[in-house]
């Protein structure tokens, strides 16, 4: 049986809605600055993400070996906008299944957990989970899968 053919005086064809948004295409922005007259700068929004990158820069850098040990394992990773290297070691951490299960634990309870079977896990990972602000940062001390 031979599919039925649509009919185009079936459906209006959608208005295209106008949101107020600019073009994002090359140039999009450089007319606008023409048009207006004054050359505008684009603002940075002041997120969470970089107040909280700015609030890692404690321990951000101190493990240069163990970060590119992790982006090996890992590869680059994809949404990366505020996560600084210490997260990045961490979550390498996290997938790791040698260590066993990560859920309903914190990160340091499952390193001393497999210190215990002698899994021998990065001593530097339980230095940075001992840090004060190991301990004080809950991206650093919770796991990415805590339910």
């Amino acid at each position: 049986m031979a599919p039925k053919a649509r009919s185009s005086a079936a459906k209006p064809p959608a208005a295209k809605a106008s949101l107020g948004f600019t073009s994002t295409k090359k140039g999009g922005a450089a007319t606008a600055k023409k048009q207006s007259g004054k050359s505008v700068e684009p603002k940075k929004k002041a997120t969470a993400s970089n107040s909280k990158a700015a609030a890692k820069s404690e321990l951000a850098g101190l493990y240069p070996s163990l970060y590119r040990k992790a982006l090996r394992e890992m590869g680059t990773p994809i949404h990366r906008d505020g996560m600084d290297d210490i997260e990045v070691i961490l979550r390498v951490f996290d997938a790791n299944e040698e260590f066993g299960p990560c859920s309903r634990m914190t990160r340091l309870e499952r390193w001393e957990r497999a210190e215990k079977l002698g899994l021998k896990p990065d001593p530097e990972i339980a230095e940075i989970l001992r840090s004060e602000e190991g301990r004080n940062t809950l991206v650093y001390r919770d796991s990415v899968f805590q339910i």
